[in-house]
């Protein structure tokens, strides 16, 4: 089953409306990732602790690199980025980022890059 794509917001001098979207946890996430300047944020609104696992599909010397583990507290907020497309680069493209959460319930997820100067 195909994962779910975020959309990536960017910043601008003008302001952003953050737009959170809830998670799914059955078929999980990916984000476009080509400029490599995007960060994840994520809202834990549950009362147990979550982990956000990123998918590094790589290895080095024949051997596979473990995957990256972010553990966002009950009730808390975490922003994880930029990643670098050699490390997590995924999809057809290899400039995507794959992402999976522990549990959906009462997460919300936002893919950010920062506009150009």
């Amino acid at each position: 089953m195909p994962r779910t794509a975020l959309t990536v917001l960017t910043t601008s001098r003008t302001g952003l409306t953050p737009a959170f979207v809830a998670a799914d946890a059955v078929n999980n996430h990916e984000f476009p990732n080509a400029s490599q300047n995007v960060v994840l944020h994520v809202k834990n609104g549950a009362g147990a602790p979550i982990n956000v696992t990123f998918i590094t599909p790589g290895t080095v010397d024949g051997q596979t690199v473990g995957d990256r583990i972010v553990a966002v507290p009950a009730g808390g907020e975490r922003i994880i980025g930029p990643f670098r497309n050699t490390h997590y680069g995924s999809g057809t493209n290899g400039s995507s980022v794959y992402f999976d959460v522990s549990s959906a319930t009462s997460i919300t997820l936002m893919a950010l890059a920062v506009g150009q100067a």
